[in-house]
């Protein structure tokens, strides 16, 4: 099945920034956002820290960038905390503020810069799978990978970095994971729910999400929201779908990060390409594996899987079955 580019005219799927203290990058993201005019955008801003002086001022600055830079038509809504909330509570927040409000939308945090063609990529996979609810959401970022015959993705896996859902799927998360600590058999359910295929048993991926989970649970203070998204979406065996190639750009990487601030950082050199219509559609919701193992788990995740040829190798050696 075929899914043809979508006529130009008005950009009527709503549009939530969440920002806090970072008006360098208002700029670059409006100069996108000016391209397609959506109508309707939410902004929602954390509040600054205390015992940073210049969260303030940075935090205000914020605001009035967004205010002022939207200069086209458009219905804007605004919440903006006067309390840090945080980089999980206050998307959380945020999120849950704008699903109060609309059914369905695209979510851009203040340093994704999504390209023209993420637009009309998200609008139509957010219509075409409004009513499909194995689709827990639509992610712009692909990390670089190209799709073979302009295939749209399917992944077991979400990715933030530019992307969409409906208010039905997200009001359905428990962000506090309260049934996580009572499971029994973790790794075996994990494992179920990570698996590719029959012969897939990947004891450190497991190990990798279980670790995750548990920490979500147990520290005092986390600062992410997406791994209890994903954590969700596993339990139910619902995909995300991608785009046959990169619609973003994150340009986040500075000392006012939290997550990506490695110089090094592999997402600092991603670049969007051109999305060639139509779209190649997936018939049944099979997971692309060169997708999961090589970009979800080695790139998204830093996760290498253990070389079992080399184990078994040294294994043999000791047996003296092998020189």
């Amino acid at each position: 099945m075929k899914l043809e580019k979508p006529r130009r005219a008005p950009f009527t799927t709503p549009v939530l920034i969440i920002a806090f203290n970072r008006p360098q990058y208002v700029k670059m993201q409006l100069e996108q956002l000016r391209l397609v005019q959506p109508k309707t955008i939410y902004i929602a801003c954390d509040g600054p820290r205390e015992h940073y002086p210049d969260d303030l001022e940075k935090v205000e600055q914020v605001k009035v960038s967004y205010l002022e830079g939207i200069d086209w038509e458009c219905d804007i809504h605004t919440s903006f905390s006067t309390e840090n909330l945080g980089c999980s509570k206050g998307p959380i927040q945020a999120i849950s503020w704008f699903f109060s409000k609309v059914e369905f939308g695209i979510i851009l945090e203040d340093d994704i810069i999504p390209s023209q063609d993420f637009f009309g990529f998200m609008a139509q996979m957010l219509d075409f799978y409004r009513s499909q609810h194995k689709v827990i959401s639509i992610s712009g970022c692909n990390f670089g990978y190209q799709s073979p015959s302009n295939h749209v993705v399917v992944s077991k896996i979400m990715n933030m970095w530019g992307w969409g859902t409906w208010a039905n799927r997200w009001h359905a998360i428990d962000f506090e994971l309260k049934d996580w600590p009572s499971k029994a058999r973790k790794r075996w359910y994990l494992h179920q729910r990570l698996k590719t295929g029959v012969l897939d048993y990947d004891a450190g991926w497991i190990r990798h999400w279980q670790q995750i989970f548990d920490k979500t649970v147990t520290a005092h203070k986390v600062t992410w929201w997406d791994y209890q998204f994903i954590y969700h979406q596993l339990k139910w065996k619902r995909v995300t779908l991608f785009p046959p190639v990169n619609l973003i750009k994150n340009i986040g990487f500075d000392a006012d990060a939290t997550h990506t601030f490695e110089k090094a950082h592999f997402s600092k050199y991603l670049s969007w390409q051109e999305l060639h219509w139509p779209l190649q559609m997936p018939t049944a919701f099979k997971v692309d594996c060169v997708f999961y193992e090589h970009y979800i788990k080695g790139i998204w995740s830093f996760y290498k899987r253990p070389n079992w040829n080399y184990f078994l190798g040294q294994w043999l050696k000791r047996l003296g079955l092998k020189r």
